[in-house]
């Protein structure tokens, strides 16, 4: 018996719920605020941080569908027969009155009745379900299987709708219930300097310090000059991390973030950099050297001191292969920056990575961008690296390899067996293939890279950025 396809399934789905939707829609006549699927999507995309948060792939796949009622009438006749009759069989052969499933979408073309219940969530907060199937006009035992279920794990957790009113009610704005918070929330959200903003700001402004008497001016984030060789040296503003507070106790708004000098010799120097009232004047201290072929875990501003976390050369290590979790503290002195103390905490290790949640940006360090709007996410923890590949949920092993004090082996990945768009599923197979290959670990800038091999030998970089940890 063939079963029916993945594109299928999907077409099928995607017809009847636009056919659904609109039926429901002109049902309830002149009452009804839209009255189309159509409508729905455009409603949602004049506000779609808020009305949806999580795209709207879905609808949209579902309006433009390609099929025409002719053929989804003849793919519902073929199809139906099929799904039920591989589901009967399962019911019968087994003896079994409720299915559980992970994702399955079988019981829509059968016409079988199914329940999702909450199962918990992923490891970037994302709800996951449970979903039962019952037999053909089974709903009384599916409800019960499914309370059940619910009541014996609380998987659940039910939000505080109080206390987010409360702090919707402390933000600054009209009073509290005044169009629910929302402009209370959008006045809150615009005194938030934008990374992006910050980015061009410190990107467009000249810095000195770098080079004895002689300022650098950056475009873009980026400066070419030349010292007399046969290369192009260049200066960068190291964007990804640009946190922002009142170093200077003035009241206005500073930001801090480094600059790397990527010499023509083997060098790349890492300078710190402070911009003063980057909201209005940004006048730029001169940079400070910080190290030399350092990586740059996280910056963070608390109160008036700058804290960076490094990996940097300590005890035993050569220029080139920095080793130790440093971290330093410098303040602002008469707007000069200045170190205020540097602490060797421990050689690197897998352990600095433990208990730690990733999202993917890129597969090979900006040549290969992430699908907008699919979260493929790391989770590591206690050996083992687990997450969402973008369809299907994965796990492996990782442990460190026999090399540098940062090189993994990461075992072969136990994968669900979900089918998504074609899109994801390439995406999928290509990330995990490259997690499979994965050697060694670094840091850029607060970004994790993953480095693995290329065909032509050369290293690829998966590259994630953090994300809250949602385990304990």
């Amino acid at each position: 018996m063939m079963l029916l396809s993945p594109t299928d399934i999907r077409s099928l789905l995607e017809y009847g719920f636009k056919q659904a939707i609109n039926d429901f829609l002109a049902g309830l006549g002149e009452d009804a605020p839209v009255s189309s699927l159509e409508e729905i999507i455009a409603f949602n995309n004049e506000d779609l941080a808020n009305r949806a948060p999580y795209g709207q792939d879905y609808l949209e796949g579902s309006q433009n569908t390609a099929i025409t009622q002719a053929e989804f009438a003849s793919l519902q006749q073929q199809e139906n027969g099929r799904a039920r009759n591989a589901l009967d069989i399962i019911f019968e052969n087994h003896d079994i009155d409720v299915l559980i499933s992970d994702g399955t979408q079988l019981y829509a073309p059968a016409g079988y009745p199914a329940l999702s219940v909450p199962a918990g969530y992923a490891v970037d907060g994302t709800p996951q379900a449970t979903v039962f199937i019952g037999r053909w006009l089974s709903e009384p035992q599916l409800l019960a299987a499914g309370y059940a279920y619910e009541q014996a794990t609380q998987a659940r957790v039910a939000p505080d709708l109080e206390a987010a009113m409360a702090l919707i009610a402390e933000l600054p704005g009209p009073a509290a219930g005044e169009a629910a918070g929302d402009m209370a929330v959008d006045e809150a959200v615009e005194d938030i300097p934008e990374q992006a903003d910050l980015a061009n700001t410190l990107g467009n402004l000249s810095y000195d310090g770098l080079f004895p008497e002689e300022a650098i001016t950056l475009v873009d984030g980026y400066a070419a000059y030349e010292d007399g060789s046969s290369a192009t040296p260049y200066v960068q503003l190291m964007s990804q991390l640009v946190p922002t507070g009142d170093l200077d106790g003035d009241g206005t708004e500073d930001a801090v973030a480094f600059l790397e000098d990527n010499s023509s010799g083997s060098g790349r120097f890492a300078y710190l950099v402070a911009v003063l009232d980057v909201l209005g004047d940004a006048v730029p201290t001169e940079g400070l050297m910080v190290g030399d072929r350092i990586q740059i875990k996280s910056l963070s501003l608390v109160g008036t001191q700058i804290v960076a976390d490094l990996i940097a050369q300590g005890p035993g290590d050569a220029l080139c292969c920095a080793s130790w979790n440093v971290r330093k503290i410098f303040t602002l002195n008469d707007g000069v920056l200045v170190e205020q103390s540097s602490e060797e905490i421990s050689q690197v290790s897998l352990d600095d990575i433990n208990n730690t949640s990733w999202r993917l940006l890129d597969l090979n360090f900006g040549q290969e961008p992430a699908l907008p709007d699919v979260d493929v996410t790391l989770h590591l923890q206690d050996g083992v690296v687990n997450g969402s590949a973008g369809c299907n949920n994965y796990r492996s092993s990782i442990t460190s390899g026999s090399q540098e004090l940062n090189t993994v082996v990461i075992g072969p990945a136990a994968v669900n067996n979900k089918a998504c768009p074609e899109p994801v599923m390439a995406q999928e197979t290509a990330f995990l293939t490259k997690l499979a290959g994965t050697t060694s670990w670094w840091f850029d800038t607060g970004r994790l890279m993953l480095s693995y091999p290329m065909e032509d030998g050369l290293p690829g970089e998966l590259v994630f950025e953090q994300i809250e940890n949602t385990t304990n």
